[in-house]
């Protein structure tokens, strides 16, 4: 005879620190009809800097990271994600003021159960100075589809002196990872793009790409 053992595991507030920070995390884990889990976690990030050397600028600050309502089954998972911080500075004036409020943002990822990944419900703020919203999702035959919106206040804090002036931009992707289709509507008001005047400029771009496969 075979002798098979099944468990439920309970987690309950574990807590793993490291020079950056602490995680915390809760749930349970089943065994029986197959490996599954479901719990909330969340990590408090006391130092910014290793990100921003990841990112390729540097930073100082603090965070929070949530992760609510994780569920793994089958293959297939899903969480809420939420990120709050306080004021981060990167030691670019531009860029300091647009996150002097911190940032704030939540979203909604998943993956498996027919889609490689699905981000849902993007929404990042920081302050009146940037609003970024959008959703995308890649299914497993290659088809994609998401679109973004985005506002800054001041353009230059992330583009520099290419780009000055209160931006809004939204842009959308569909097709296949092989034939993607790309649109673009922005507008910039009250600044300039390449050191020219651009008082009120706005630009439309569509891209698209179609090729064979040769065999």
């Amino acid at each position: 005879c075979r002798l098979r053992v099944h468990y439920t595991l309970g987690i309950s507030d574990a807590i793993v620190t490291t020079g950056a920070g602490t995680v915390r995390a809760s749930g349970k884990a089943v065994t029986r009809g197959g490996f599954s889990f479901s719990g909330t976690g969340g990590a408090e990030i006391s130092d910014l800097a290793p990100v921003g050397a990841i990112l390729g600028q540097p930073m100082q600050g603090e965070a929070s990271l949530g992760f609510g309502d994780i569920s793994y089954a089958d293959g297939a998972g899903s969480a809420n994600l939420t990120i709050e911080t306080g004021t981060i500075l990167t030691g670019t004036s531009e860029l300091d003021a647009m996150l002097a409020e911190g940032l704030n943002g939540n979203a909604r990822v998943e993956f498996g159960a027919g889609s490689v990944v699905a981000v849902e419900g993007v929404a990042l703020q920081a302050g009146s100075r940037l609003n970024l919203n959008g959703d995308f999702t890649l299914a497993r035959s290659g088809e994609m589809q998401g679109n973004a919106n985005l506002r800054l206040a001041e353009a230059g804090a992330i583009l520099g002196d290419t780009m000055q002036g209160a931006l809004s931009a939204s842009g959308r992707i569909d097709g296949t990872i092989d034939l993607p289709t790309l649109s673009l509507d922005a507008e910039l008001a009250g600044g300039s793009v390449a050191g020219f005047d651009a008082r009120n400029a706005s630009l439309s771009i569509k891209m698209e790409r179609a090729y064979r496969r040769l065999h």
